[in-house]
């Protein structure tokens, strides 16, 4: 983004899409681009709001998709998280 002011939510919407392009580098295994899109944020807010912004969307779509409530996906993927560390 420019240095111009501009509309707070397309500014987050942004951060989101860059968000999501780091997760698609990572999983592609281009750990290069995902490094250049993570500085790309141009700080720790901005790049916290585009995060939240993409989990919210993605948990929107888990909820439709599997039928369970938002909390119930939210503690589901809180186990999983819990997991992953014990896992190693």
């Amino acid at each position: 983004m420019t240095g111009e002011s501009q509309d707070p939510r397309l500014e987050m919407v942004d951060a989101a899409q860059r968000a999501a392009g780091v997760l698609a580098a990572r999983a592609r295994g281009d750990f290069e681009d995902a490094s250049s899109l993570m500085a790309s944020f141009e700080d720790s807010m901005t790049l916290a709001g585009g995060s939240m912004l993409l989990a919210e969307l993605a948990l929107g779509l888990y909820e439709r998709e599997s039928g369970i409530s938002r909390d119930a996906c939210l503690a589901e993927l809180t186990v999983r998280l819990e997991a992953s560390v014990r896992a190693g």
